[in-house]
């Protein structure tokens, strides 16, 4: 065993420190520690209580004078000295978007206005009548540390907290002081002297950091608390709806704080590293993901192409029936605005799988979000024999061979790329499989995508209902000429020339039938023809080009 001298030990220590100091830590909400720390307190396996705090002192020895901005509606307390210091531009920067975050849910989208504590938590000043509270402190030293985060042993990374604790009709907000973090382990130690007494605590040294644009929110504070802000707001106007005591820990809480924090702060992008969760369970139940923020994506569908105040009705449901699970609450708004559920999620589904780099073969306008570019790309699963299972809330993407879909109660469509661009076919029967695995010879590539909210019923095995088509058309040289879907009471196809001259016939025997580009180069000259099945009926044009 190797010993060191005490001037060693000394220079590892203040190694160790400015190490500690170097690193960075990744965002997260408050709100969303303390559901999860709650629901494991509510189990008979978990005891918040195991953990030691770092301090030596009681709360209020960490702190002098408390200072407090108001404005319209919102009563601001803080401090600018010792561990929960900060400064008055940071508040100032607070209240601008405090308000800008009230007006927008509760003056914009008709929210009720969330009702706030009369007593502050940590500093525990009065609040003045009709004030919403928000006090901006080290969040990893809060008082009471269970109460408000269900764990003694603080929030590692944590910006904001919404906070109700005993009572379930008002709420307050806890806003970071710097947006550094302790790391939870060999945390250096300062000490605050107040009143001759010296107070230990552990020093927040991990900067907590923006992945996705590559800045900590220490150095750009502006956009921490922007973010935070219309974050955390949003939790205390879900609270009035469906507060904490019901016991319904429905994922939408995080999903749609972190989808209305990009509606809101687009800049930030914060939420995207987030979508790797849900990119990665294709598959699983929506509302079954690792990590509530992924149903983001899901947010922001509904808001850019469905409703924009879609989720004021979803929160007014949750209030009249708290134990609703969320899937059903969303089919029960649908189909009140005269939508088809699973309809509305197989278009949700069909976007979703656009994620990434394949969102450029489609439309910018048909993107779930302005960014979908930059999310992460989609699982697909790429089995020789594909069968998806009909469980509710599922999406399931496919490439390569064809699905058996022949048990599956969803929605089904297909998705084939020709020259980075996508064109999407929906399956409204089994036989229209045929048709598509044909046309999907002739593309890059074809990605197949199933979903199932809820209503769906098994995809009908009749026949296809979709008129005789040939493609590709124009014709060039590359490919072969495909006619479908073909009546099985025929035997062959006739091909004339635009003065209706006979050219020749072309027999079938399957539903889809090609001819090969030899026998069309040696057949017909470039121009426009005409096609028909058998003898009879009316023709219809296609053009040939090489």
């Amino acid at each position: 065993m190797r010993f060191f001298s005490a001037r060693q030990l000394i220079f590892l220590a203040a190694l160790l420190s400015f190490a500690i100091e170097g690193f960075a830590i990744e965002r997260t909400c408050g709100t969303w520690r303390a559901l999860q720390n709650i629901q494991e307190l509510r189990s008979t396996s978990y005891s918040a209580r195991t953990a030691t705090s770092a301090r030596d002192c009681d709360d209020s020895d960490y702190y002098s004078d408390v200072l407090q901005k108001k404005t319209t509606h919102f009563q601001i307390f803080y401090t600018l000295d010792g561990p929960h210091k900060t400064t008055a531009p940071f508040v100032d920067t607070l209240s601008i978007y405090l308000e800008k975050a009230w007006n927008a849910y509760v003056e914009q989208m008709k929210f009720k206005a969330p009702v706030g504590r009369d007593t502050s938590h940590h500093f525990q000043q009065k609040v003045e009548g009709g004030l919403y509270p928000v006090e901006v402190i080290d969040i990893d030293l809060v008082r009471d540390p269970i109460a408000v985060l269900g764990s003694a042993s603080g929030c590692n990374g944590c910006m904001g907290v919404t906070f109700s604790g005993k009572s379930i009709n008002s709420t307050q907000l806890f806003i970071d002081n710097d947006f550094y973090a302790t790391a939870g382990v060999r945390d250096p130690k300062e000490t605050y002297s107040k009143d001759g007494k010296s107070c230990t605590y552990s020093k927040a040294t991990l900067a907590i950091e923006n992945v996705q644009h590559d800045y900590t929110y220490t150095k750009n504070w502006a956009k921490g608390i922007k973010v935070t802000t219309f974050h955390e707001f949003y939790h205390a106007i879900q609270l009035q709806y469906l507060p904490l005591s019901k016991r319904n820990f429905t994922f939408w809480y995080e999903s749609s704080a972190a989808g209305i924090e990009e509606v809101m702060a687009p800049e930030i992008d914060d939420y995207i590293r987030y979508i790797s969760y849900p990119a990665s369970f294709a598959g699983k139940p929506f509302d079954q993901i690792t990590d509530d923020y992924g149903g983001s994506v899901l947010f922001l569908y509904l808001y850019n192409h469905i409703d924009k105040r879609f989720d004021k009705s979803i929160w007014e449901t949750f209030a009249k029936k708290d134990d609703m699970d969320f899937k059903d609450n969303l089919q029960n708004y649908l189909k009140g605005n005269g939508l088809e559920g699973d309809s509305v999620f197989h278009d949700f589904a069909i976007k979703l799988s656009f994620s990434g780099p394949r969102a450029n073969a489609l439309d910018s306008a048909k993107w779930i979000n302005p960014d979908e570019s930059l999310w992460p790309k989609f699982s697909y699963s790429y089995d020789v024999s594909f069968i998806p299972d009909t469980t509710d809330f599922t999406y399931y993407f496919h490439s390569g061979s064809t699905p058996d879909i022949s048990n599956f109660s969803g929605k089904t469509s297909a998705i084939l790329y020709k020259n980075n661009r996508a064109k999407v076919f929906s399956i409204h029967s089994l036989k229209a499989i045929d048709s598509i695995a044909v046309q999907s010879n002739l593309a890059d590539s074809t990605i197949w995508v199933m979903s199932r909210l809820g209503e769906a019923a098994p995809i009908p095995n009749k026949k296809d209902e979709v008129a005789l088509r040939a493609f590709p058309t124009p014709w060039r040289s590359g490919s072969p000429l495909c006619f479908s879907p073909l009546p099985q009471n025929k035997k062959f196809i006739e091909i004339r020339n635009r003065r209706g001259d006979l050219i020749f016939r072309e027999p079938y025997q399957e539903e889809t039938h090609c001819i090969d580009e030899a026998t069309i180069k040696e057949k017909l000259a470039p121009g426009v023809y005409r096609y028909r099945a058998g003898t009879n009926g009316k023709t219809k044009d296609f053009i040939i080009i090489y």
